[in-house]
């Protein structure tokens, strides 16, 4: 264990092979910067401490590898490079993208020019280089600081004059020349972007943009080759490392800021030609040999046509990664048509399939300051020149946007999908990967920034969240009748597990969120997907599970009138909510529309405080109960607020309607549960098992203990602290071989209170190096029965979780066991453990459930007329407005959202996914849907067209 421990304390890197003092150490890994525990960067002293421990680490790594490459005879530094770490067979040297601006992005079409009128004075950028941005040039003016007080370069240079130099020389002019730049060397570049991220609004001297045009080197370069030896392919390229995953955790805990990131410039890179001499590292040592094309390394992106180039730091999920495309411009002005793709920009997909680079910008022959002199200038190519262009360009939205939105910041998201969304598409009809979303356009970018600015309640920039008891956010929007309609989708999401292996698929993506629109007929229109196995595939539509950013595109809208933006989570969340951006075109003014589309269940006894939400329309909204009752002792606020404390079990149906300051409304319709709260366990007895709990030992006899968090080593602690109060349940052990116990709850006593009972509980159980601990959960039905297995976690869980399990066969004597698996990982940990259930469904004296819904009934003339027989008991419910027998009302997925409309005069009744302004429908089993339920004149003789979907 000690062993474990002191390599990553020392190292804090991957090492295959490692030997210490006789013993080989299997899956000893690096500290991946995952954690999310770890980074809390909204408080001073820990982000101090992360960024401490990531430039201890990064230290660790430089000051080995360079003591190693003394000891070897080579050089750790040069023009353009530097080593940074030495794992195993492979050397990690960072190295300049460039090969050997303005116009192409339409940054010259927003800088200093109205209506938009920026420069990027808003804010810094960071630059992040081999070397220094040279501070004296005559195109900074004292704009640049010189953070680590190192040596200008003239590729930090020309990266910093690609972003903000001031036009001293016209045609080296930059593309945000009022921005400042804080510039800084590669070295302790993941700490020093840490301690300068912008991680909540309005944070002092911090950053929201950053350039990076280096990476590691991968592949070959010239006749030296960068893979693991022998390997004939690098596993580097689109390959999801702990470098990548670090960065993701970074960005997700800085969730303001956005690193732009070159793609590199590895696409036709060959081997050498046969016989000639190659240098490769193996053994700890730099090696030579002639080249054998039959069984030496092929050239980058052999077996492909130059896809799957991209190196591991450029396949982070929450960064801007760029390639390089030529000029966009013809006769002097901006040419879409113009930008032809490079002859080096490297390509996706990354290894699960994600689409990368994300965008392209100017990478050939760009003009720009260098470091020789104060006046010095040079022209250079390379995926190093085309980020600068985009950051640079980038700088101005932030610019424009905190002038429009005074004291406000984009999230990244926002900025990353507004920069996604307005791209000009390039090379296949849609995304792809070799151009990403296209060539970004500055212009179109800050045109859409101004429109949001004009008419918010066209719903143009969204930042909404997704959590626990709302899974799906949706709201609708009135197409402005010429446009296509573009929505983006774009979120940060939590860093995924490192990959390793050569073109390994498994997926990296953590919370997956799906986007569709609706349209007024009940159309659903799918984002874009890509064929990774056949990357020249051009895009198609389908369901996206791998990226974080979607995109439906409808080019020529069919119908008039209200579409929805439905945004949802696909599988369980990891943390207890999701931030998201949606960027939409193609809308103009509408009615408000509800976004709450579910409430948390309520428990009899218990204050309870919910807000709804509504997007678009005239503020100030009015909130009121259109139809139904709430559970009794809950009230519906005017601004929107259910509150009160309910004091019965029960299941209500309830139609809220919001109206907006010009009178114009929209409905939606909730269930809201209110339960009994049965069971709850927080560990909060002083370290102590809680009285009635038991242990059960499966495999080996390790205890669960009862502490903060779970244990600390060398400074390592995952996680930290409880997820509320001081203690939470730990199965911990420090040994690779499984140790399985359960910790089995007291007998729970559900008595009368049986329909909908549920399990909810937080979790915690994150991966150390390989070794991955595992939580079972398992119920049975009697003090001697049998285990039956509910839930099985298997995965890292880098963040305190809500799990929520419906429980089967509830009874008066029941158990629940949480079965930990302790192999050497973090260790398993549960808090907060609750068992709630609600009362049977009030039914009819037929046996019926009552269930309020609201009936139309389609009348001569095509008018809409409301037909119910009224509240005839006085229950809140309509007597004839039921589910038949056999149905569930209190089942979500019972409720229907329903659309009658007039086609050819004659009605149509369209069953669609949760169209806001409709109203909920039942059928009730009958083949004529006219006796009893419709009227209309002759309606038997006319045919009724029913499409049937679940919201």
């Amino acid at each position: 264990m000690h062993i474990k421990m002191s390599i990553r304390k020392q190292v804090a890197v991957a090492m295959a092979g490692l030997v210490i003092a006789g013993i080989a150490v299997q899956g000893a890994r690096a500290q991946d910067g995952r954690e999310a525990a770890d980074w809390n960067l909204n408080a001073a002293a820990a982000r101090a401490a992360k960024v401490a421990q990531l430039r201890e680490q990064s230290a660790a790594r430089r000051e080995q590898a360079w003591k190693r490459a003394a000891a070897e005879g080579w050089s750790p530094k040069g023009d353009g490079y530097e080593l940074q770490a030495i794992r195993g067979n492979r050397v990690y040297i960072y190295h300049t993208r460039n090969v050997e601006a303005a116009l192409s992005t339409a940054a010259n079409l927003v800088r200093t020019t109205a209506p938009y009128n920026v420069s990027g004075t808003g804010g810094s950028v960071g630059v992040w280089d081999e070397g220094s941005v040279r501070s004296s040039h005559q195109e900074f003016g004292g704009r640049v600081v010189n953070k680590d007080g190192v040596g200008a370069s003239d590729h930090s240079t020309h990266v910093g004059g690609t972003i903000g130099a001031s036009g001293v020389d016209p045609a080296a002019l930059g593309m945000a020349p009022g921005a400042s730049i804080d510039s800084y060397d590669w070295n302790s570049d993941t700490a020093e972007m840490t301690a300068a991220a912008l991680a909540a609004p309005g944070e002092a001297g911090k950053i929201q943009l950053s350039n990076h045009s280096y990476g590691y080197l991968r592949g070959w370069d010239g006749t030296t080759w960068y893979g693991v030896w022998p390997a004939r392919e690098d596993e580097g390229f689109g390959q999801y490392d702990d470098t990548a995953a670090t960065i993701d955790a970074l960005c997700y805990n800085a969730p303001y800021y956005l690193p732009c990131k070159a793609a590199g410039n590895d696409r036709n890179d060959n081997a050498p030609s046969a016989d000639t001499k190659i240098y490769y590292y193996s053994n700890g040592k730099w090696r030579t040999k002639t080249y054998n094309p039959a069984t030496d390394p092929y050239s980058d992106g052999y077996d492909n046509g130059g896809f799957d180039t991209i190196g591991s730091d450029g396949t982070a999920k929450n960064i801007l990664t760029v390639g390089a495309v030529t000029e966009a411009v013809s006769g002097g002005v901006r040419s879409v048509a113009a930008a032809a793709m490079s002859s080096f920009s490297c390509w996706g997909p990354t290894d699960d399939g994600r689409i990368k680079p994300d965008v392209v910008g100017n990478g050939v022959t760009v003009y720009s300051s260098l470091a020789g002199s104060d006046t010095s200038y040079g022209t250079y190519n390379g995926t190093s020149m085309a980020t600068p262009n985009v950051c640079g360009s980038a700088a101005l939205l932030t610019d424009y946007y905190g002038q429009l939105f005074p004291g406000q910041f984009l999230r990244a998201s926002s900025l990353k999908g507004l920069i996604i969304h307005t791209a000009d598409d390039l090379g296949r009809a849609g995304p792809d990967y070799t151009y990403g979303w296209g060539l970004m356009n500055t212009k179109a970018a800050a045109d859409l920034i101004r429109q949001h600015a004009e008419a918010p309640t066209a719903l143009h920039l969204m930042e909404l969240t997704l959590d626990t008891t709302q899974t799906t956010v949706s709201y609708g929007f009135t197409w402005d009748g010429t446009r296509a309609i573009r929505a983006t989708l774009c979120w940060t999401d939590p860093a995924g597990p490192p990959q390793s292996g050569l073109d390994t698929t498994n997926r990296v993506l953590v919370n997956d969120l799906d986007l569709r629109i609706v349209g007024p007929a009940g159309q659903v229109h799918l984002p874009y997907v890509l064929t990774p196995a056949n990357p020249t595939n051009a895009a198609a539509t389908g369901t996206n599970q791998v990226d974080t950013v979607e995109q439906v595109f409808i080019a020529a809208p069919a119908i008039a009138g209200v579409y929805r933006v439905v945004v949802s989570l696909r599988g369980g969340m990891t943390g207890s909510s999701q931030p998201f951006s949606v960027i939409l075109s193609g809308s103009t003014t509408s009615a408000p529309s509800i976004v709450t589309t579910a409430l948390p269940a309520s428990q009899v006894g218990v204050a309870y405080n919910q807000s709804l939400t509504a997007v678009g329309g005239a503020t100030p909204y009015v909130w009121s109960l259109a139809s139904g009752r709430l559970p009794s002792g809950l009230n519906l606020s005017s601004n929107g607020v259910i509150g009160g404390t309910p004091d019965t079990a029960t299941m209500s149906i309830f139609t809220v309607r919001v109206t907006d300051a010009n009178s114009l409304s929209s409905e939606m319709v909730f269930n809201l549960e209110t339960d009994v709260l049965l069971f709850a366990e927080g560990f909060e007895h002083g370290g102590a098992m809680p009285a009635g709990w038991t242990q059960a030992y499966v495999e080996s006899t390790v205890d669960w203990i009862f502490r903060t968090g779970s244990l600390t080593y060398e400074g390592y602690t995952h996680p930290p602290n409880a997820h509320g109060g001081s203690y939470n349940a730990l199965l911990y052990v420090g040994a690779y071989s499984n140790h399985i116990t359960k910790l089995v709850t007291p007998v729970i006593n559900f008595g009368s209170t049986t329909n909908h009972p549920q399990l909810v509980f937080w979790h915690y159980m994150e991966v150390w190096g390989p070794d991955q601990d595992e939580l079972r959960v398992y119920y049975k039905t009697s003090a001697g029965g049998t285990w039956t297995q509910l839930a099985a976690y298997t995965n890292s869980v880098a963040a305190w979780t809500q799990r929520t399990l419906t429980l089967p066969n509830p009874n008066a004597s029941y158990y629940i066991a949480f079965e930990g698996n302790a192999k050497w990982g973090y260790g398993v940990c549960v808090d907060d453990v609750s068992v709630t259930a609600s009362a049977p469904p009030t039914r009819t004296s037929q046996g019926t459930p009552y269930a309020w819904l609201d009936h139309y009934g389609l009348v001569t003339g095509g008018n809409y007329e409301a037909a119910d027989a009224g509240d005839t008991d006085a229950d809140g419910y309509f007597a004839w407005q039921e589910y038949v027998a056999g149905t569930e009302p209190t089942n979500n997925q019972s409720v229907f959202l329903a659309l009658i409309a007039m086609s050819n005069a004659l009605p149509r009744v369209t069953w669609t996914p949760d169209l806001g302004t409709a109203r909920a429908y039942t059928v009730v089993g009958r083949t004529n849907l006219t006796d009893g339920v419709w009227d209309s004149t002759n309606s038997e003789s006319l045919f009724f067209r029913i499409n049937v979907g679940m919201p």
